[in-house]
């Protein structure tokens, strides 16, 4: 009798979290890699351990944020950037400016792997903590 081998078709569950991390690093929205790394087990390990490269377009162009305010905006991006462990680089468009609080937090979770951070929009907005962070943005660059 011939034996008749069981095949299954490969799945997004059969991928390895490292791939599913480099997925999430190119979705443009943080919005949408929250909703992605809730799909599953899997995906909140990638989002977690494997996501590399973060983007927040909040400009007046970017129908995604359109609804959130400044403040619901902090949380969503200091939740998500608080529960990587790898992210190398961060890009952050906005037309308002973040609390200097909360950008600090930022930079002080992910200060080991973090190599890039670029805030646009906010030049001259505040004097303190800009100066600050282009301290820390020295620092990353070298």
């Amino acid at each position: 009798m011939w034996k008749i081998e069981e095949r299954r078709a490969k799945g997004m569950e059969d991928f390895p979290v490292q791939v599913i991390g480099t997925i999430l690093s190119h979705i443009a929205a943080v919005k949408q890699v929250v909703r992605a790394s809730g799909t599953c087990r899997k995906w909140r390990e990638a989002a977690r351990n494997h996501l590399q490269t973060m983007r927040c377009d909040c400009g007046e162009s970017s129908p995604v944020y359109k609804t959130l305010t400044t403040a619901r905006l902090e949380v969503l991006l200091t939740e998500t950037i608080l529960q990587t462990s790898r992210l190398q680089d961060l890009y952050i468009l906005t037309q308002g400016g973040f609390s200097a609080g909360v950008i600090i937090s930022w930079l002080l979770h992910a200060r080991s792997s973090l190599r890039i951070l670029r805030l646009d929009s906010w030049c001259g907005a505040l004097s303190g903590p800009i100066a600050y962070m282009r301290a820390c943005w020295i620092e990353l660059e070298k």
